[in-house]
């Protein structure tokens, strides 16, 4: 999601320009992970998808 990464690395700037060394900010994931799936574009390339793996996407594209 874009516009959550794009509020977490505003804090990490608003830090920085507050005078923190970029050096001593620990790295970071966002934590409101989308994972989206194309079935189409995965059998294409011979990936083969289990049932639990596309149950735990948030959305599926065929």
């Amino acid at each position: 999601n874009f516009y959550d990464l794009g509020r977490q690395t505003g804090k990490i700037v608003a830090r920085i320009l507050k005078g923190e060394k970029p050096g001593d900010i620990p790295s970071s994931t966002s934590k409101n992970l989308e994972l989206y799936i194309n079935t189409t574009a995965a059998q294409k390339q011979g990936v083969t998808l289990s049932p639990e793996f596309l149950k735990s996407a948030t959305k599926v594209i065929n």
